[in-house]
């Protein structure tokens, strides 16, 4: 996931897990991984290098205000949770095709 999000943000997967002042890297990240791969806060915590759950919780607090403010990062979002919706649905597609 973090490649997909670094591919479209033009950013190094390592990029996510560096802390940055005022940076939204880690904030999508965190939400991603937690709306997408079903992490919980304390396991994003982990891939991000972050110490606590309750510092990707932060982050993800203030993701729609900084959506809010930069029209360009929200779009920017939309493709990643498009990207993510869909790759989510062909893993659950196929499966489910094993199942049968």
């Amino acid at each position: 996931m973090l490649e997909i999000m670094g591919e479209i943000l033009s950013v190094e997967k390592d990029a996510f897990k560096e802390r940055r002042r005022n940076s939204a890297l880690r904030a999508i990240a965190g939400c991603m991984l937690i709306r997408f791969g079903g992490q919980t806060q304390r396991q994003a915590a982990k891939h991000l290098n972050m110490s606590t759950g309750g510092a990707v919780s932060a982050q993800v607090r203030r993701l729609p205000d900084m959506l809010a403010e930069d029209r360009k990062l929200s779009r920017t979002v939309r493709v990643i949770e498009k990207r993510l919706k869909d790759l989510k649905a062909a893993k659950s597609n196929s499966s489910g095709n094993r199942n049968k």
